[in-house]
């Protein structure tokens, strides 16, 4: 009378909340960090001429940013 009941609502709440919504999380993160890492080893090149480009165009930003606001 009292052991189904529960164990058919533990299955419920184990196909559910843990399947899709903790494993979901975890393995969300992980491709999250999967992806944020390919993009990042491609901007990491090692070339001293591509940072120092980056760095001049983020100076360009921002100074077009204080110039026209």
């Amino acid at each position: 009378m009292f052991v189904n009941p529960i164990k058919r609502g533990s299955e419920i709440l184990w196909t559910f909340f843990d399947v899709r919504v903790v494993d979901g999380m975890v393995n969300g993160s992980g491709h999250f960090v999967q992806w944020s890492s390919s993009v990042l080893r491609r901007i990491q090149t090692g070339y001293v001429q591509n940072y120092a480009l980056s760095i001049l165009v983020g100076i360009g930003a921002i100074i077009g940013y204080f110039l026209f606001m």
